[in-house]
């Protein structure tokens, strides 16, 4: 398959053996007699000239590289290897073979071609792409995501391969380091650890291996990537808090709910049910008398008795009104928000002795029924945790609109709630104030100075 040809000093064509026809597709008689140099590329020939010139002296040269036309005007690659034919004194020629490498240089360059691909891609994303020996003694490649995610340079990876483990976190090293030498292999390595950079930060990693074998099914390489999820640690961490606080949220709103109802019964067993008992006694004695026919010597005490009936029966309704008020107070749907806040205020002061001033400057029509509920809610819970735990002697409410949203603004000069509290999902009371606001789209500000009270700020966006 080789083409054997000979030369002489001038660079003529001596010979040809057969294989040059079936090389080039060219007769050979055509080409016996005609420079070499008629046959190679331009670009070509001024090495070539130079190496045969070589030759010619007796140098003793490396195989010559280059494209000869053939018939179709295509040019293939040929690597050649030429020999000086005769003495010092008498140079006869120069003896070549030359030996079609077309097609290798053409997978070369495809090779080359696919690993410049491949480099852009690997080295263009944010994970890390890496390759190393079976051992771990080598790393054959790291892309420049290391750097960005460890904080450590490819150099110093090359220069000590094993070096990566050195930088994971203490308590996920051993089962890094197991897993690395055994799951690596068979293709099952898919682990996430920390990484402590040289900064002291902590990043997690999500890392995958699989193994790359040769024809005969022997391990050669082990391949991988390596992304940085920390973020996505970080979201996990805080929708399992979200879902823990849900769940302690919804404890704590059934305890609410049984301990409303409790209340509920026993507001109608001892104020209700007991004046309801005490009137039909009123009245029953009133019908015996009136049965017994003795009306002179009963109507004073019936008097009496009918106010009595009549005092108990205005207990009655202010019992049943305060009752319906604290489910929901007729204000809020006939009114709106405004008149309901300043009831409430005004029963909380009542009621705890705690002086209060309010002031109200917003246009209810622009506001939903699910706000208005909302904002009178959180005020409820405002005021239920100052009079529970702020010692306060004095209350602040503010309601008014800013920039298209509603403002509530409760403020006491209490001893201020502790830091830790507030977004402590134990706190189940601010807890259920931002998911009563959540699917309003509202927010939730506390300012504390301790010492000096605490201010709550609700900001709930209003209908155009």
């Amino acid at each position: 398959r080789d083409v054997v040809y000979t030369l002489s000093p001038e660079g003529v064509i001596m010979s040809l053996n057969p294989a040059f026809e079936t090389f080039t597709g060219w007769m050979r008689a055509a080409w016996i007699g005609r420079p070499l140099r008629d046959l190679i590329h331009p670009d070509d020939l001024p090495l070539k000239l130079q190496k045969f010139q070589g030759t010619l002296g007796g140098a003793a040269l490396p195989l010559i590289e280059c494209r000869i036309l053939t018939r179709s005007g295509e040019y293939k690659v040929v690597e050649c290897l030429e020999t000086r034919e005769g003495t010092n004194d008498r140079v006869v020629g120069v003896l070549g073979i030359a030996r079609d490498i077309t097609d290798r240089r053409r997978a070369e360059q495809t090779l080359r071609e696919r690993e410049q691909q491949f480099r852009q891609v690997v080295e263009n994303i944010r994970e890390v792409f890496w390759m190393s020996d079976p051992s771990k003694e080598m790393m054959l490649y790291i892309s420049p995501g290391y750097q960005e995610i460890w904080g450590r340079t490819c150099e110093s990876l090359y220069a000590s391969p094993r070096s990566w483990l050195d930088w994971i976190y203490p308590d996920d090293q051993r089962r890094i380091f197991e897993a690395s030498h055994t799951k690596q292999m068979d293709g099952s390595y898919n682990e996430e650890y920390r990484i402590v950079r040289p900064d002291g930060s902590i990043r997690w990693i999500h890392d995958r291996a699989f193994p790359i074998r040769d024809d005969f099914g022997t391990v050669y390489r082990i391949a991988g990537i390596a992304e940085d999820i920390t973020e996505r640690k970080i979201l996990q961490d805080k929708v399992r808090d979200s879902n823990q606080a849900l769940g302690s949220l919804a404890v704590r709103l059934q305890t609410i709910r049984e301990d409303e109802r409790t209340r509920i019964s026993l507001d109608l067993h001892d104020q209700l049910g007991q004046a309801l008992v005490t009137s039909k006694f009123y009245l029953q004695w009133m019908d015996q008398a009136l049965s017994a026919g003795n009306f002179s010597h009963v109507l004073p005490v019936w008097q009496s008795r009918l106010k009595a009936v009549i005092q108990e029966m205005d207990m009655t309704l202010a019992a049943v009104q305060k009752i319906c008020f604290d489910l929901r107070p007729a204000e809020l749907d006939q009114l709106g928000l405004g008149p309901a806040l300043e009831r409430q205020v005004q029963e909380f002061a009542s009621r705890t002795g705690i002086s209060c001033e309010t002031e109200v400057h917003v246009d209810d029509r622009r506001m939903t029924t699910e706000q208005a509920t909302a904002l009178f809610r959180v005020l409820q819970e405002a005021l239920t945790n100052i009079a529970r735990h702020a010692a306060a002697t004095h209350v602040d409410v503010h309601l008014t609109e800013e920039n298209g949203q509603a403002r509530l603004q409760v403020q006491d000069d209490g001893i201020g709630i502790q830091e830790s509290k507030i977004h402590d999902e134990n706190s189940l009371g601010l807890l259920g104030m931002r998911e009563r606001l959540r699917p309003l789209n509202g927010q939730l500000h506390i300012a504390v100075s301790q010492g000096k009270g605490t201010t709550l700020v609700v900001l709930l966006p209003l209908s155009t």
